[in-house]
């Protein structure tokens, strides 16, 4: 419980996102006594934090929020962070060194685990709205709204698979990557895949987004996959599917060109003896300079006393 002389971060759910100006940031949370239906906020909020590869003992706090800041993103001079509840947007210009801020809106507790920017300093927000539509006659409705630097809305497009509830068990966007060619793909938490293309006028002027829906990732069915990979850049892309019944993860695959997906075992080689099961893989879009991808997550042992962390390395074949 809070006291006079500590202040609880519970966690750091947000991604390591590395700037032009060479540092790392980062946001970290409170959820002490939240109410997960959106009425009451964490106790002690976010703070925003970065810090330089050559000098990782200077940890350099930079601001405090009162949300609870779940994601951060960001590409050249840009930070983007959103936090809960009412989908609260942060810009953090790295340049300048001012912040700017804007709710663009969601309904009750839910929250999207990520969000998108691009090297525009366009980001890409899910707005939730209770108001129906000809899509959805009985509401909710959810959009995607693009927003430039400055957090000016430019454009929104109606988001027909993103699953909506009004707490925190929707995750919104679950996984997203960057193409060659600018293109952002991404995955609702229904698994549906969908992709931003960037338009720009004869003057080299930014203007709104097209963004398309492709289909289901995962054997043309519904699946919760949070992570997404872009193999070559161009049209094959792999994320990590988890089995409903927790007790095995897959490898998927989808063509861009085609459509076509394949779905094959993840096999984690040498398993710690104490055995796993309910595993949970979320949460990233890393690769190294050898092509590795990287995932995260937790798991059971076999005997379920214990939930541990896990991080897996991914050789692609």
């Amino acid at each position: 419980e809070p006291t006079v002389c500590l202040e609880c971060q519970m966690k750091i759910h947000s991604k390591f996102v590395t700037m032009d100006d060479g540092y790392t940031y980062f946001a970290s949370m409170d959820e002490w006594n939240e109410k997960p239906i959106g009425t009451r906020l964490p106790y002690w909020g976010s703070h925003f934090w970065r810090l330089k590869a050559d000098e990782p003992s200077k940890l350099e706090h930079l601001k405090s929020a009162p949300e609870a800041v779940i994601a951060v993103s960001g590409v050249g001079r840009y930070l983007f962070a959103l936090g809960y509840f009412d989908h609260v947007v942060y810009r953090y210009d790295t340049i300048a060194g001012d912040w700017n801020r804007r709710v663009v809106g969601s309904l009750g507790g839910h929250i999207s685990r990520n969000l998108i920017s691009d090297e525009r300093g366009h980001v890409f927000v899910p707005r939730i709205s209770s108001a129906p539509s000809k899509i959805f006659e009985k509401g909710p409705v959810a959009e995607l709204v693009e927003f430039d630097s400055e957090l000016n809305e430019l454009g929104a497009t109606v988001l027909k698979y993103y699953p909506i509830t009004k707490d925190a068990e929707s995750h919104g966007i679950t996984g997203f990557a960057s193409l060659k060619n600018g293109d952002i793909v991404f995955l609702t938490s229904s698994g549906f895949l969908y992709r931003i293309s960037r338009n720009t006028l004869p003057d080299n002027v930014s203007r709104e987004s097209t963004v398309k829906e492709i289909g289901w990732f995962n054997d043309s069915k519904e699946a919760y996959i949070a992570s997404l990979f872009s193999i070559d850049g161009e049209r094959s892309l792999g994320g990590a599917v988890v089995s409903r019944d927790g007790l095995s993860v897959q490898w998927a695959t989808f063509d861009l060109e085609s459509g076509v997906s394949d779905t094959n075992p993840l096999k984690i080689t040498n398993p710690p003896d104490h055995g796993m099961k309910k595993i949970l893989v979320y949460g990233c879009n890393t690769r190294d300079d050898r092509g590795r991808c990287y995932i995260v997550g937790a798991y059971q042992t076999s005997d379920g006393s214990r939930q541990l962390p896990l991080c897996l390395q991914l050789e692609l074949d």
